[in-house]
């Protein structure tokens, strides 16, 4: 539910903004009021954003080690890199493939 995640982003943002904040997370859930057919696409995000992964790598400490953009992807990483740059083995796969990610549809 769309409505947890939002709760617990205005419990813990220090710049919290009701309208923002509710809004974003019904548009990501797909439940805002945009007539268009959209879903969206994290690792797209992440790449335009982040592209060096400092973000990734400041809030997400089991990817601390992990070199550039491959900080949003440590669910790609060999077992030897896994190694290699410190991520537990145990570090789960995505919830959602990335393969199901697509874009925008016009």
């Amino acid at each position: 539910d769309w409505r947890m995640g939002a709760a617990w982003f205005e419990h813990h943002l220090i710049d919290y903004d009701v309208a923002s904040n509710w809004g974003n997370w019904a548009y990501v859930a797909g439940v805002g009021t945009d007539p268009r057919d959209r879903t969206f696409n994290v690792l797209r995000q992440a790449d335009r954003y982040d592209p060096d992964g400092a973000y990734a790598r400041h809030w997400v400490p089991e990817v601390a080690g992990v070199p550039g953009p491959l900080a949003h992807r440590p669910f790609d990483l060999t077992p030897m890199e896994r190694t290699l740059y410190a991520v537990d083995p145990a570090y789960p796969p995505p919830l959602v493939p990335p393969s199901t990610f697509t874009r925008a549809r016009r």
